[in-house]
C-alpha cells in the first residue's frame, strides 16, 4: 500500500497534468479566470476549483459567443441571456455595482480574452458559478466567479445532412427549468447518449403533451412544412433560442426568396414533422444541422434543402455587415 501512496511536488503535477492535456483533443487558447482576475495560456492551468458549485453542485450558467473573420457576433444579447439565466437561477453576479456594471465588466474581460488569444476566429465561452468555498449545498460562503476560455473551432459548418430520432426516454425539463442556460447538461447528455444509441445524432425531444416537439439537446429546432411554411416551437418548453431568434428575424428576406410564406412560433405536431420539406437543428448562432431522416423516415428529398443555406448564406452576411457584430481591435 505504501508503495502506491504517492504525494506529488508541484513540479511533478503540473508536469502530469501537462502531459494529460496535450492528449485531449479540444484545444483551448486562453483563460480567464475572476478568482484571479487575470489570464493563462499553459491548458495545464485551465482548471477551476473542485469546491466551485458550478463543478459540484452544478450551480452555475454560462453562454457562448461567435467571433468569425475578427468580428464578435451578438455579445449583447448572449450576454443578457447570461445574466438572466443567472437571476432565475440565484447565481450572484461577481463584480462591484449594478447588474449593468457587472454586464459592462464582463463584456470588457470578454474582449480583452480574445485579444489575449489572438485569434479572428474562434468560439468564446463564458460561465457565471456561485463559486468555491465549500461542497454545501447553498452559495453561503462561496466566492462568485466569471470564467472565459477561448477555443480552436470552426465557426460556420459545412452543410451536411444526418439522420436523427426522437427521444421519449429521457424526461423533459420542467417548464421552469428550460428557460435558464445552466451548465448542469445532465438532462441534455442523457438526450444525446439515447439518441446514438438509436443511430442519431442530437435526438429531437416532444413537449410533455406528447404530441408536439420541443428542441433537441441542445439545439432549437426549424421546420419548413410541406406546404412551405416556417415553424419552431414556442417558447413555453424550449430554451430561448438566439440562433432561432434572429432566423425568425431573417424571415421576412426568405419569404421575399419564394421559398416559404410564413414563419411563426407556434406548436409543432410530430406528424407535421415527419412530413416536412426541411428539418433543422440550429444553434450557436452560426451552427445549422441539417435532418435528412427522422425515425427512419426521409425528409424532404433526403439532403440539406433550400432554405437551410439561404439561412446560412443570411447568417453570415448579417455577421460581416449586420447592426450585432463589434469587429475587435487586436
Amino acid at each position: 500500500m505504501d508503495k502506491m501512496r504517492k504525494v506529488l511536488s508541484t513540479e511533478e503535477y503540473w508536469s502530469r497534468m501537462t502531459e494529460m492535456r496535450s492528449g485531449l483533443a479540444d484545444k483551448m487558447v486562453v483563460m480567464y479566470s475572476s478568482l484571479v482576475d487575470g489570464w493563462v495560456t499553459d491548458r495545464a492551468l485551465m482548471s477551476i476549483p473542485l469546491d466551485d458549485h458550478m463543478a459540484c453542485r452544478g450551480h452555475g450558467v454560462f453562454d457562448t459567443v461567435t467571433l468569425q473573420n475578427g468580428k464578435l457576433y451578438r455579445l449583447e444579447r448572449h450576454l443578457q441571456r447570461l445574466v438572466q439565466s443567472a437571476e432565475m437561477s440565484r447565481v450572484s453576479l461577481p463584480f462591484e455595482g449594478d447588474k449593468e456594471a457587472n454586464m459592462a465588466k464582463m463584456k470588457e474581460i470578454i474582449i480583452e480574452t480574445i485579444k489575449v488569444a489572438g485569434m479572428k476566429t474562434a468560439m468564446v465561452r463564458y460561465f457565471l458559478s456561485t463559486g468555491p468555498g465549500n461542497f454545501g449545498f447553498t452559495p453561503a460562503g462561496c466566492k462568485p466567479a466569471f470564467y472565459v476560455v477561448v477555443r480552436e473551432g470552426s465557426v460556420v459548418d459545412e452543410l451536411q445532412g444526418h439522420a436523427e430520432v426522437v427521444v421519449r426516454d429521457v424526461p423533459h425539463k420542467e417548464p421552469e427549468m428550460t428557460g435558464i442556460k445552466s451548465n448542469n447538461y445532465l438532462q441534455n447528455t442523457l438526450v444525446t447518449l439515447s439518441a446514438r444509441d438509436k443511430g442519431g445524432l442530437f435526438g429531437l425531444q416532444i413537449s410533455p403533451d406528447g404530441e408536439t416537439i420541443s428542441e433537441s439537446c441542445m439545439l432549437g429546432v426549424i421546420v419548413v412544412t410541406s406546404d412551405n411554411q416556417l415553424l419552431t416551437p414556442p417558447l413555453a418548453h424550449v430554451l430561448p433560442s438566439c440562433t432561432v431568434n434572429k432566423i425568425l428575424s431573417l424571415a421576412p428576406k426568405i419569404i421575399e426568396s419564394g421559398l416559404i410564406t410564413t414563419a411563426e412560433a407556434r406548436p409543432v405536431p410530430l406528424e407535421t414533422v415527419y412530413t416536412a420539406s426541411e428539418l433543422l437543428f440550429v444553434g450557436g448562432d452560426t451552427h445549422i444541422f441539417p435532418v435528412t431522416s427522422l425515425d427512419g423516415r426521409t425528409i424532404g428529398e433526403g439532403k440539406p434543402g433550400p432554405v437551410a443555406r439561404l439561412i446560412q448564406a443570411l447568417i453570415e452576411d448579417d455577421i460581416e455587415n449586420g447592426p450585432d457584430s463589434m469587429t475587435i481591435d487586436f
